[in-house]
């Protein structure tokens, strides 16, 4: 019977002994971060320990020093996974990863006493560091246009008990995008034989190339640019409708090219025939014809002499403008354009510089006379009214 009891509890020690082991007080084993190459494993799926797992939470976190706009190839960053629990021992893994699940950069351990790395793509605590609640490391990014690399990693908040019951397991994650990309906000402004396009630069591109082409051709034609944002295309054909796209450039490294966009160009913006039809003491009529290409017409006009334009503008459609205000028996000068875009930024060239004279100011006439009372009122031609009193 003594020897029966004896058996039992050594059994029972080495229970205890397997559970001691199998909790993994230094360091968990590699592939327990919820990554892509261990199959999303955690300490929690793997039965070491059981209770809540969650993703993101705000106790639990994973921080770096990655800017937003990317990481730099070659450049080390700092990363840190933290924890705020009331429970008494806690431990981390956490693995940087591409989206198949190849280890991407090197990690550094920074406190050999409290973090290792196993497995040579992971890194978890060891004995000295699983009663603290925050790690450090550092990582070294890939080379440019490694693409964007996934942080995963899993925070084990355990309430030492002797068993796997009653822990809690908190997945953690971000994603580190490669600064190393095709520019963004790309945007065409065309004219006639030409557009200009511009993009937000990438703070780690030494140049810029565009590929462009008309609509339906086979060919691309290229342009290796210096770091820019911006370049006008010349030499295009009118109101034809062009593809393009831009990639980034480090060196002779070229990033994916931006998605295919288009922009046609605008119909040929030239003078338009304008004339006077009509001169007054105080206005004048300009007359044209309109066509299929201008939105609007610009005309300018001033007192010979004067340095400073008045512009009138009349939408498309409009083939005529009547000025007003002016002075009567008075030289003026004007000119005139098409503008082929409502910025006014594609127009036709100015016309020469013309001059017209408005009539001479005559006496002016009643046309009708109104009485009230004793009160005449008389409307003469030139649009004046005049008030007499009857005696």
């Amino acid at each position: 019977m003594k020897k029966r009891f004896f058996i039992l509890f050594i059994a029972i020690i080495l229970v205890i002994a397997w559970k001691s082991l199998s909790s993994s007080p230094d360091g968990a084993p590699s592939g327990y971060a919820n990554d892509k190459a261990s199959s999303y494993k955690t300490c929690a799926s793997s039965g070491c320990h059981t209770g809540m797992t969650a993703i993101n939470l705000p106790n639990a976190i994973i921080t770096s020093t990655i800017p937003s706009t990317g990481y730099v190839g070659g450049q080390t960053y700092h990363v840190t996974a933290s924890i705020t629990s009331a429970h008494t021992r806690f431990g981390f893994e956490v693995t940087p990863q591409d989206s198949v699940g190849n280890y991407k950069g090197n990690i550094i351990v920074t406190n050999n006493s409290l973090t290792k790395v196993t497995g040579t793509k992971y890194i978890t605590h060891t004995q000295s560091g699983n009663s603290l609640k925050t790690w450090s490391f550092d990582w070294v990014a890939p080379a440019i246009g490694s693409g964007a690399v996934q942080f995963s990693g899993c925070i084990l908040s355990a309430n030492n008990n002797g068993s796997s019951s009653g822990d809690s397991t908190y997945k953690i994650g971000f994603i580190a995008n490669d600064c190393f990309k095709a520019p963004s906000n790309i945007i065409a402004t065309p004219k006639g034989t030409s557009s200009t396009i511009t993009w937000d630069k990438i703070t780690c591109g030494t140049g810029y190339k565009i590929i462009y082409h008309i609509l339906g051709a086979t060919t691309w034609k290229t342009l290796t640019l210096a770091d820019t944002s911006s370049k006008i295309l010349s030499a295009l054909s009118y109101n034809t409708t062009y593809e393009y796209s831009i990639a980034s450039m480090n060196g002779t490294t070229l990033s994916a090219y931006s998605p295919i966009k288009q922009f046609t160009t605008l119909c040929q913006c030239d003078l338009p025939t304008m004339s006077i039809d009509s001169i007054g003491t105080k206005a004048v009529r300009f007359v044209w014809i309109d066509d299929a290409c201008g939105v609007r017409y610009k005309i300018q006009y001033r007192k010979s002499g004067v340095i400073s334009w008045t512009s009138k503008v009349a939408i498309d459609t409009t083939t005529n403008l009547v000025a007003t205000n002016m002075t009567a028996n008075t030289i003026y000068e004007w000119r005139f354009r098409r503008e082929c875009n409502m910025a006014g930024t594609y127009s036709s060239v100015w016309s020469a510089t013309y001059q017209f004279t408005t009539a001479l100011l005559k006496n002016p006439q009643v046309v009708r006379t109104n009485k009230i009372d004793n009160i005449i009122i008389n409307v003469y031609d030139d649009g004046s009214v005049r008030k007499f009193i009857k005696q």
